[in-house]
């Protein structure tokens, strides 16, 4: 089993990929929110140790719950991953969820990160690996599945920020970083819009939304989301003193991303996959460079 589940792991969840993208991820709001809640250096500490990691294993109980509930439906259209092949065993992938869940708990119920919030995003992520008991509605709605099960994430820079708010007693000032966290908020949405459009030789049986709005309002979503983003950055950008490198970069990408959204539409691109990574460049480019412009302009201590 052991030796099933680290193939399991290397091939759907590779910690050389998924922890640095968890680590940007949850550094780039919690020290954003620091700066603008008026520190001037940027601490890390232990409870936003476990929070890193409680998004990082988080990230990993939904894949895990995808595979465990989609598993019928990955046998038709998908038979060559793990555990469709066979490669892994459906009871595997049962000993991963368990194992994570209780990670879980334990990164947010001891005295050193005693969250409580974190369990309103445990029992919602509970909820949708049971398809909100909803399972014949919500599965076969590409659309449902999104509006229903893409909130947990919001729900996590809500996280991010109350633990941040804990820490250094600067919880009444939450409502002011809402917009915040809708900055932090958004890539995840991009990324997912954006990886579900196909050009009409790619489309299967696999519902995309490519093949439910059409490719023009498909591709409008994710470029509407990263312009929001965009928009969100500079508002933000004096009070975490962004420096113009980085919003340089970020207009070249952007600039970047629209252009071979465009050329997909025009038909000048073959394949769909290409907005994927497009998307990825993105947000790698806002998630490392906002990162690294941060620690850079304030410092860092431990």
């Amino acid at each position: 089993m052991i030796k099933r589940l680290l193939y399991y792991i290397r091939t759907t969840y590779n910690p050389l990929l998924t922890l640095p993208a968890s680590l940007l991820s949850f550094y780039g709001l919690y020290f954003s929110g620091q700066i603008f809640f008026g520190r001037n250096t940027l601490t890390v500490t232990i409870p936003s140790v476990l929070g890193m990691l409680s998004l990082l294993f988080f990230l990993f109980f939904l894949r895990v719950s995808d595979e465990i509930k989609d598993y019928e439906t990955d046998k038709i259209l998908f038979p060559q991953r793990p555990v469709p092949s066979g490669k892994v065993l459906l009871g595997d992938v049962r000993v991963l969820w368990w194992v994570t869940l209780v990670l879980l708990i334990l990164f947010n119920a001891t005295p050193l990160n005693f969250n409580p919030f974190f369990g309103v995003i445990l029992l919602y992520g509970i909820l949708m690996y049971f398809y909100f008991f909803l399972g014949k509605t919500i599965s076969k709605s590409l659309i449902l599945a999104l509006l229903t099960h893409n909130p947990v994430m919001a729900l996590f820079q809500v996280y991010v920020m109350l633990l941040l708010g804990g820490e250094f007693g600067l919880a009444g000032l939450f409502p002011q970083a809402l917009p915040l966290c809708l900055l932090f908020y958004l890539p995840g949405l991009i990324w997912e819009l954006g990886r579900k459009i196909r050009t009409r030789e790619e489309e299967t049986s696999y519902e995309t939304y490519s093949k439910i709005f059409g490719r023009p309002l498909a591709c409008f979503l994710p470029l509407l989301c990263s312009g929001l983003m965009f928009a969100l950055l500079f508002y933000f950008g004096p009070s975490l003193s962004l420096s113009l490198w980085l919003i340089t970069a970020l207009c070249c990408t952007f600039a970047l991303l629209v252009l071979v959204f465009l050329l997909f539409l025009a038909g000048a691109l073959k394949r769909g996959v290409t907005l994927k990574h497009a998307v990825q460049v993105y947000l790698l480019v806002f998630n490392g460079g906002l990162l690294a412009d941060l620690i850079f302009v304030h410092g860092i201590r431990f």
